[in-house]
């Protein structure tokens, strides 16, 4: 290897010595520090290592010149007096002075760049024993008293042989050969030792004294060389170069600079106010916190409790995993911060030590395969071509943390796959391209064997399509109430500005806590991204806005007018036309959303931003906003996308970017909309996409806020409402959907609201037909989560009782005996969600009509025609569950006498697809108590089914159980009309 041009980073070879004075006097000991000093001064003039000799060595010079070269000193030799229990040194006072084991081991041990501790001593061999099990690759010591002649002797051939290329094991066993041709095969002497008679004599030691532990057959280190240190010190200080830059990269947020109010260029990283993610998994766990394995009855399942699966523990337990979960859920910023934990030293349990973390953007991969022709090559050229692209994408990775010297070493790990390779944002790739994207991570992980690989995705654009087989996929769940008080504890903590002192601080923390835990804000809470959005926004002004556009106007403030510190563009000034084009708002957000509303027409998928061709936004600003001035259309992009961070520029790196796309696609949905409520032919534009499907449903519905709550146009909007439904038949599905967009906007206004108005064919007309037209809606041609929209919209615009609502389903209402394997059948062939067996039903659509009759309270599903106890009784076995049930007809509860246990499938059609009552997957008009019921089906003579809200599922239990099971009772309200 060539000399090192930076002797700083040259590995270190400590040859430490300490003689005794005294009556043990070691003769030798001189010699050997000449000695081993001429063998390495050669490599030490070329620049291969560096040799430090401290000839008069104590406990402080020992630490000090430790604490000088940390991880840089790859040998550590020490020649002198040592026993079992530590090495004999003298202090600056001449004095004896002991370095007891106890201290000096672990203290060895943390220098993880040691490759080679000889104590070359008498009786180390204990010390050398504990160093190899300590984590020291290769460990020198004696076993016996020896020879100072020998000792100097073997150290010295040893020493010799390293420095002229030999590998670890060849020199050793030099030097044992050396030491043996001089001394005899098994009769070596020992250091003299006094007699009784008072003369002095060398005792025969039959086996050879010096062990070195490390060296077996199967240890890498047998062909370690010395003159292959200062390579590997360069590699491993580029390994530290690189896991600092990726740490400090992953670290960085984007969306963190202070605001106006705090001064100062204080930034606030993740790892400050990261907060540790759920999935929306659970475990079962006992009192202590342990998981359990799934109880076999329910006396056993009382016992239990249940918590979330933390992300990091998916993570851990499941080598390749798909982490899915909603736009601002966490996702990237939990594969960051294990990425930067990682890079850092600090390994979560279920990680090996040491494992390299790379992180690649999968969007990143699009221009590369852009030249891969895959279809004009054989398959097993395509699918080497397509991980070859992986691997570039690395190098390239490298390039801009600047530490391509690292490149060598980090691909070795990756093609022997011992790294983790973090694969973010597989919905974030144009829906074409998603296949070929898969295509290559398929051939990079058959390829490559590699064993950790985290993928990243939009829970609605995982689908069979893009699944990758092998991986099991998880999705994050939303902040709980306990995670956003976190989260706002750990932001203001992060702040250390003058201005912010810990009375102004602790009463912002509370300010923003009661905000974000209450109201209509709760929702958006939940989500990072937003809560993060919330707490700058909150940190910049003195409360909240209580509704979300009002929150999401002030986000685009935000976004483009002040995230300013934390972006590669800081440095780049604006000219004044650009300054005046963004203090203007009649300028900047009709701008603004026009793009927006050209990219979302770019994406017809529903969980995504749309990526917008850079000649065609300087289209649209120089002909609509800037008058013709293309230069001032190129400056704007840059800054939007360099310093404010509301677009995000993609495209060759040092390059202007070829295509934009929205951080996050509520920006881009509320900016559409609001382009859609301000359009000149706002209606005939609306109902237009209407009959492009509901992709526009959510910009749609934002647009109609904004009108209410943000601009204060509510008779525009009513007007709008009136063309939307102006009759009560629907033509076809764009029709429809213009009439459930009508509906919301009535939901918006509020029943009283209409009804007041005067206007012709509206008011309480206009209310009539829409009703008519939302009933029509719940059978018709729109998708399941639409039909249930309007369900929704039928329950908030009253009058249910008038309007005589045909049920939706029929199901069986005769107990029966059968066993699990109908059940799954028959309730997958209803579509009803079940966790366990069928997570990805839809369940039912309800339309749920609260009554209470003679004292008592009722639910009545005009969907299913079934009315509902809405509590129900305590726990009974299966045979006082019928008692129950006969009191209930005989008392004539709520004037009825034909009350019933529910069917499996009718007590399964109460089951929602996600938890919405306190946990519990049931509707939250319905008690809590009553979170399993039991059902009028039987599995056996002796087991009865049961269904379980808490977790989703239906199960069976004995029918004397003890602790028994809730009932909820049913009767049918409406005889089904198919």
């Amino acid at each position: 290897m060539p000399p090192s041009n930076d002797r700083n980073c040259l590995p270190v070879i400590f040859l430490a010595f300490a003689n005794d004075y005294g009556e043990d006097y070691l003769y030798k000991l001189t010699q050997e520090e000449k000695n081993l000093a001429k063998a390495l001064r050669q490599g030490d003039r070329d620049g291969l290592w560096k040799a430090k000799i401290d000839s008069h060595t104590d406990v402080d010079s020992l630490f000090e010149i430790f604490d000088d070269y940390q991880e840089r000193i790859a040998v550590f030799h020490f020649g002198g007096h040592a026993e079992d229990l530590g090495i004999l040194l003298r202090n600056a006072n001449g004095e004896r002075e002991f370095a007891n084991a106890v201290g000096l081991l672990p203290f060895l041990a943390r220098h993880k760049g040691l490759k080679l501790v000889f104590i070359n001593g008498c009786c180390t061999h204990q010390q050398a024993v504990e160093l190899h099990k300590l984590g020291i690759p290769v460990v020198i010591g004696t076993s016996e008293p020896v020879d100072d002649a020998m000792a100097t002797e073997i150290s010295t051939q040893f020493y010799t042989g390293l420095a002229s290329g030999r590998s670890l094991l060849e020199a050793w066993e030099g030097a044992k050969e050396k030491v043996a041709t001089k001394q005899g095969e098994n009769s070596f002497t020992g250091p003299l030792e006094k007699r009784a008679s008072g003369k002095r004599d060398r005792k025969v030691i039959r086996e050879f004294p010096w062990k070195a532990y490390g060296l077996d057959e199967n240890s890498k280190m047998q062909a370690w060389r010395l003159t292959e240190a200062s390579r590997e010190m360069a590699e491993t200080a580029d390994k530290r170069q690189y896991l600092a830059k990726l740490a400090s990269d992953c670290l960085n947020l984007p969306l963190s600079a202070m605001s106006d109010e705090f001064g100062g260029d204080e930034l606030v990283t993740l790892d400050k106010v990261y907060i540790d993610l759920d999935t929306t998994a659970t475990v079962m766990v006992d009192e202590d916190g342990n998981p359990v394995k799934e109880p076999q009855t329910m006396a056993d399942r009382e016992k239990m409790k249940t918590r979330p699966v933390k992300a990091i523990e998916a993570a851990a337990k499941n080598p390749r995993l798909v982490l899915k979960g909603d736009p601002g859920s966490g996702k990237s910023t939990f594969v960051k911060n294990l990425c930067a934990l990682l890079a850092r030293g600090t390994f979560p349990d279920g990680f090996p030590e040491d494992i390299l973390p790379i992180f690649i953007q999968l969007r990143d991969l699009l221009s590369k395969l852009a030249k891969v022709a895959v279809n004009e090559l054989p398959a097993t050229q395509a699918q080497a071509k397509l991980a070859m692209v992986v691997q570039d994408q690395i190098v390239e990775e490298l390039d801009r943390l600047e530490c391509r010297n690292f490149s060598e070493s980090l691909l070795a790990s990756f093609r022997e796959g011992d790294c983790l390779l973090v694969l973010d944002g597989l919905d974030e790739v144009p829906f074409g391209q998603r296949d070929i994207v898969s295509q290559t991570v398929r051939s990079a992980l058959t390829k490559y064997h590699l064993k950790r690989v985290i993928i990243t995705c939009r829970t609605r654009s995982y689908g069979e399509a893009n699944q990758i087989e092998g991986f099991t996929d998880v999705t994050l769940a939303p902040f709980d109430h306990e995670k956003i008080s976190h989260f706002i504890q750990a932001w203001y903590s992060a702040q250390s500005g003058e201005k912010l002192g810990l009375h102004k601080r602790n009463k912002k923390i509370e300010d923003l806590n009661r905000a974000a835990v209450s109201g209509e804000l709760q929702d958006i809470a939940r989500n990072p991204m937003l809560l993060t959005t919330m707490a700058i926004i909150h940190q910049r002004d003195v409360g909240l806005p209580d509704k979300r556009v009002e929150l999401y106007d002030l986000a685009v403030d935000v976004l483009v007018r002040r995230w300013r510190k934390h972006k590669v563009g800081e440095s780049l000034s604006t000219s004044g036309k650009l300054n005046e084009f963004l203090k203007d708002d009649h300028l900047l957000r009709p701008a603004l959303e026009r793009l927006a509303f050209e990219a979302h027409c770019q994406k017809p998928e529903k969980t995504e931003t749309g990526d917008l061709e850079r000649f065609r936004a300087l289209e649209i600003l120089e002909e609509g906003h800037f008058e013709g001035n293309l230069t001032l259309a190129n400056e704007f992009l840059d800054y939007v996308d360099q310093q404010s961070g509301l677009l995000l520029g993609n495209g060759a790196q040092g390059k202007k970017p070829t295509t934009y796309r929205f951080p996050h696609r509520t920006f881009q949905e509320y900016l559409t909309g609001c382009y859609l409520m301000s359009h000149r032919d706002r209606e005939r534009e609306v109902l237009r996409l209407a009959g492009k499907g509901d992709y526009w449903s959510v910009a749609m519905q934002l647009g109609f806020e904004e009108m209410l709550f943000n601009r204060r146009s509510k008779n525009e909007l009513l007007n709008l409402a009136y063309f939307l439904c102006g009759r009560e038949e629907a033509a076809n599905q764009a029709e429809e959907r213009s009439h459930l967009w009508s509906a919301n906007i009535a939901v918006l206004l509020g029943e009283s609201a209409i009804k007041s108005d005067r206007v012709p064919n509206g008011g309480e007309t206009y209310l009539n037909r829409l009703r008519q037209s939302l009933i029509a809606r719940l059978s018709g041609a729109l998708s399941f989560d639409e039909r249930a929209e309007a369900g929704r919209n039928l329950v908030r615009l009253g009058e249910l009782d008038k309007l005589k609502i045909p049920p939706l389903y029929r199901y069986e209402i005769k107990g029966r005996e059968f066993e699990e394997e109908f059940a799954k059948a028959r309730l997958t062939e209803l579509d009803l969600f079940i966790s366990d067996w069928h997570p990805q039903g839809n369940g039912c659509i309800h339309v749920y009509e609260p009554l209470h009759l003679e004292g008592k309270n009722l639910i009545f599903d005009h969907a299913t025609g079934l009315i509902w106890q809405q509590s129900g009784s305590e726990r009974l076995n299966y045979a006082d569950a019928q008692k129950y049930i006969d009191q209930l007809n005989q008392q004539k509860f709520a004037g009825f006498d034909d009350w019933r246990l529910p069917t499996l499938e009718e007590a399964m059609s109460l089951m929602e697809r996600e938890e919405k009552n306190e946990g519990l997957y049931i509707n939250p008009l319905f008690d809590l108590q009553q979170f399993y019921i039991w059902t009028a089906d039987r599995y056996s003579a002796s087991r009865a089914w049961l269904v379980g809200f808490n977790y989703g599922y239906c199960a069976h239990d004995r029918v004397d159980d003890f602790i028994g099971s809730y009932v909820r009772a049913v009767r049918s309200g409406r005889q089904s009309s198919r």
